[in-house]
């Protein structure tokens, strides 16, 4: 011992030296000295001759080394470091609270001292403390002397450090600027909060406030929506936790968390880093939560009162587009507190630079979807549209022009112009459009029909013509429609467009794309011939069906590619799924433009009416009747099954008491069996006992007049008690039967109870077992039960699909009255004999709808 405090008040003088020379211990070189000086000091704490041993051999290497080296710091450090992994394997002292969170605090003081960022903000004396208190909880782990309030000491004498990080840390709203770091405490608005209109009603909520620490880095929050409270950073924190703490899943007075993952000095770096790691992680990038939201807790003190300093909103940037921006927008009027929005997309732009998906960085594709639906319905609702309808436009749509809305979002938040009027505004051109186009389409294959007949007409006649002149007149004609054929495959290849902006990310060059798509086209073609030269002729898409399988296969080929980026082969899915879904978008436009020049009164119909819903929403083939009934199954099951589990929700409350009941009466029933058995069991012994008097009796009887004599009175004795045990036999006998009446009785009784309980909510048929899964089932989704909307929306649905059918049965009437009146005109101008006309009686049509199968 002697020669190691000889060492160390060598090596004290040496520092004392070192620190006069470098400045007050500020450069790199002399932080590196005083750790080690420090380590060596709280290292005399500890009573460990092995150790002592081994740090006088370090100490000495400490001097001798150029001062500037962390080798012997490290070895020191190492020799006294919580070995955590051995104390895991000591189970019975790992299951202790203390334990579990003296790791979490021991890691949260290592951050302290070992964050370059952090430390340059600590004094010496702070340090000093900070390598104390980590030592001393090594100490106690080690001999198993670590209590909790050992532990919340020693949290409770470091707090003021772990303060000033937080507070030098945590962003001001007044200097936070969009697309720069920053760092905020939140609290994530809740029903609760959305039902409080009074700001100060938010301040406290049993003395505590659960929020959530919020970086440039990380931005999950707990719930759906995405705006809430900022908290000023001078707050006080009770406990932090990388993870969710459960702080309202209070087990035991005083305990605010069931997470033992927490210490009140884990620093805001050391949750910003641990939950963007694991971000990536669960999710792939950062700033996603497309698997997993990912969310820390910061729980803060609001006994004294705790105000929020701001109102925050996580966007794409749309603002009045976005719910949850124009409900932050309202609390941020009535609370007179700033409103910061913050563009999750600039932050994650900035963090992955270099990559393919530009557009899915500023939103994910989950995110797309999510976005483009709410860009619809607000379209719709801007219509007047009623629910019904603007559900069922917007589901067509989303299908449909879903990379447009987003094409078109990003292309006008470039321009800063994202106004909903500025953007529906750009959604009703781009629609416009891709109808025009369908409409030329439609002009241009009709167009291609006629050229294609009068050019097979002009083969015919070239083939027997033996006049030069109206051969060479042919000829000419001829070459003016192969001319016009060939524009007009120019004119229908440029309808087939994608409809987005000429920078967006899926033109971007892909070599695996590239090469699988090549020189695809969506269109199916024929060759003719004329006067020996081969013409092409665009004929049409190619079938759906059939579409669909080469993009699969193409998607096939992107998954067997050999290319190394997985960025690369990402973005090509991705422009094989937006190209196929652009080629399904004109196919459908077609249609519609084919329907609306055959049904001009539909078109009338659509927009003069707001309640009307385009048949292409629900069945884009109108001969499809079969799945329209299938369609009408559904739904009626649908709003059936929502029936039904409205009725067993409503019966929650009154199952606890008919469980009760059940018990109570159950409980009585193994109280009469008890009692059953046990006077079958004394039944058996008198019996017995019976028998064996009756043995006596009779063998008493035998005997002869003297013996009699002898045994009158024991023959009296017998038949009194065979007697005696005959009532008792008998009493017993009604008893028994008596108990198996009453649970009988009892058995009906709850059958009834149970029955009227069912029946009561009208469940009549169904049993208690069934009752009890079907309700454990509906619990999580329970909200949705009370939404008024959904049912009534599946039955005006319902109703739309019935009328359609009914409309259907009268249009097969039509065509069968109109096919036999084309056959009766035949036959007048002698084009056509008489044939039988097979035709749908009504009660034919009637089996066909039934089965639901089409004729």
């Amino acid at each position: 011992m002697q020669q190691l405090q000889n060492l160390i008040n060598q090596f004290e003088s040496s520092f004392n030296f070192y620190i006069l020379k470098n400045n007050y211990g500020f450069s790199d070189s002399s932080k590196d000295f005083i750790d080690r000086y420090l380590a060596i000091k709280n290292h005399m704490w500890w009573n460990d001759e092995t150790k002592y041993a081994n740090l006088i051999e370090l100490l000495k290497e400490s001097m001798e080394a150029t001062l500037t080296t962390t080798r012997s710091i490290v070895k020191i450090n190492n020799l006294w470091k919580p070995d955590f992994n051995s104390i895991k394997q000591d189970t019975e002292y790992y299951k202790a609270d203390v334990s579990l969170r003296s790791k979490t605090v021991c890691e949260a003081i290592q951050q302290l001292f070992e964050n370059p960022e952090i430390r340059k903000n600590l004094s010496n004396a702070e340090l000093y403390n900070l390598y104390g208190s980590y030592y001393q909880i090594s100490n106690h782990i080690k001999n198993k002397t670590l209590t909790d309030e050992i532990l919340i000491d020693i949290e409770t004498k470091l707090r003021p450090i772990s303060d000033k990080i937080w507070t030098s840390s945590i962003t001001n709203p007044e200097n936070f600027k969009s697309g720069e770091p920053f760092m905020f405490i939140v609290h994530n608005v809740s029903k609760t909060d959305m039902e409080t209109t009074d700001i100060n009603e938010h301040s406290a909520r049993s003395g505590r406030i659960s929020a959530s620490l919020i970086t440039d880095k990380e931005m999950g929050v707990y719930g759906s929506h995405k705006y809430g409270f900022i908290y000023p950073n001078d707050s006080r924190i009770i406990t932090s936790g990388y993870k969710d703490l459960y702080s309202y899943e209070t087990q035991k007075e005083g305990n605010y968390y069931q997470n033992n993952n927490n210490s009140m000095l884990v620093t805001p770096q050391a949750i910003e880093s641990y939950s963007a790691n694991l971000n990536v992680q669960e999710n792939g990038k950062i700033l996603n939560n497309d698997n997993a939201n990912i969310y820390n807790e910061v729980l803060l003190d609001s006994t004294n009162g705790l105000k929020p300093v701001g109102i925050y909103c996580i966007t794409f940037g749309e603002k009045e587009l976005s719910y949850d921006y124009m409900s932050a927008k309202k609390l941020a009027e009535q609370s007179g507190l700033p409103l910061i929005d913050i563009d999750i997309s600039l932050y994650r732009t900035k963090e992955n630079k270099g990559t393919y998906l530009i557009d899915e960085e500023a939103l994910s594709v989950k995110e797309q979807t999510i976005f483009a639906e709410n860009f619809l319905k607000q379209y719709y609702k801007s219509k007047e549209h009623d629910l019904a309808t603007t559900q069922d436009f917007t589901e067509t749509d989303l299908n449909l022009y879903q990379d447009i809305i987003i094409d078109i979002f990003l292309t006008q938040k470039k321009e800063n112009n994202v106004s909903p009027e500025n953007l529906f505004k750009c959604f009703e051109e781009a629609k416009l459009a891709r109808k025009n186009k369908a409409e030329n389409y439609n002009t241009y294959i009709n167009e291609m029909s006629d050229l294609k007949e009068a050019l097979n007409n002009f083969n015919k006649a070239l083939s027997t013509c033996d006049n030069e002149i109206i051969k060479n007149s042919i000829i000419e004609q001829s070459n003016k429609i192969i001319k016009r054929i060939q524009d007009l495959n120019k004119l229908i290849e440029n309808t087939n467009i994608i409809g987005l902006s000429v920078d967006n990310w899926i033109y971007q060059s892909n070599v695996v794309s590239e090469q699988i798509i090549g020189d695809f086209t969506p269109f199916d073609t024929e060759i003719i011939e004329f006067n020996g030269e081969k013409i092409t002729i665009i004929s049409g898409y190619k079938p759906k069906q059939e579409l669909e399988q080469i993009k699969q296969e193409m998607l096939k080929q992107v998954n067997l590619s050999q290319d190394p980026m997985e960025k690369r082969l990402e973005h090509a899915k991705r422009v094989i799924e937006v190209k196929f879904n652009a080629y399904e978008t004109n196919s459908v436009n077609i249609d519609i433009a084919t329907h609306k020049q055959t049904k001009p009164e539909l078109e009338q119909l659509k927009e003069t009416s707001q309640s009307f819903i385009d048949m292409s929403t629900i069945d884009k083939d109108i001969t499809k009747y079969d799945e329209l009934v299938a369609m009408q199954q559904q739904l009626k099951s649908e709003i059936q099954n929502i029936s039904d589990n409205r009725k067993i929700y409503n019966g929650a409350s009154s199952i606890e008491w008919l469980e009760q009941k059940q018990k109570e009466i159950a409980d009585k029933i193994e109280t009469y069996k008890g009692s059953i058995s046990a006077n079958e069991q004394e039944l058996i012994s008198l019996r017995q006992l019976q028998d064996e008097l009756l043995s006596e009796k009779a063998e008493l009887d035998k005997k002869g007049f003297f013996g009699k004599m002898f045994s009158d009175k024991k023959i009296r004795d017998n038949t009194n008690n065979i007697a005696d045990l005959k009532t008792k036999i008998e009493r017993l006998e009604h008893e028994v039967n008596l108990t198996k009446r009453s649970i009988q009785s009892e058995e009906e009784f709850i059958k009834q109870i149970t029955d009227n309980f069912l029946s009561s909510f009208g469940l009549n048929g169904m049993n208690l077992e069934d009752y009890k899964k079907r309700l454990e089932a509906i619990v999580p989704n329970a909200e949705k039960l009370t939404d008024g909307f959904l049912q009534k929306e599946l039955e005006d649905k319902l109703k739309l699909i019935e009328q359609k059918l009914s409309e259907m049965q009268i249009d097969k009437q039509k065509e069968q009255q109109m096919r036999q009146e084309l056959e009766q005109k035949k036959i007048e101008v002698g084009l056509s004999t008489p044939q039988p006309i097979i035709t749908e009686t009504q009660e034919e049509f009637d089996v066909d709808k039934k089965t639901g199968i089409s004729r």
